[in-house]
């Protein structure tokens, strides 16, 4: 954030719950992420989306990755 005013933007991307290969592996010991998670290409999309376009959120700015992709219609 310091470095705004330089076109350094920075982000805290919170992923959730993904299910992992190794989570999918786990079987009961991690079933309540494997029901309540995503894929991890979902969180790449939106991790592509902040990229293409860093201007739609502000400076500093928590993004909670699962969230995004429900406004999105992507889960």
């Amino acid at each position: 954030m310091e470095y705004g005013d330089r076109g350094v933007r920075a982000f805290s991307l919170q992923p959730g719950m993904v299910v992992t290969e190794r989570v999918a592996m786990s079987g009961a010991a991690l079933a309540h992420i494997a029901a309540a998670g995503v894929a991890p290409e979902v969180i790449g999309r939106v991790v592509a989306r902040v990229v293409e376009d860093p201007s739609a959120w502000p400076n500093g700015a928590v993004i909670e990755a699962q969230d995004e992709a429900r406004a999105w219609g992507w889960i």
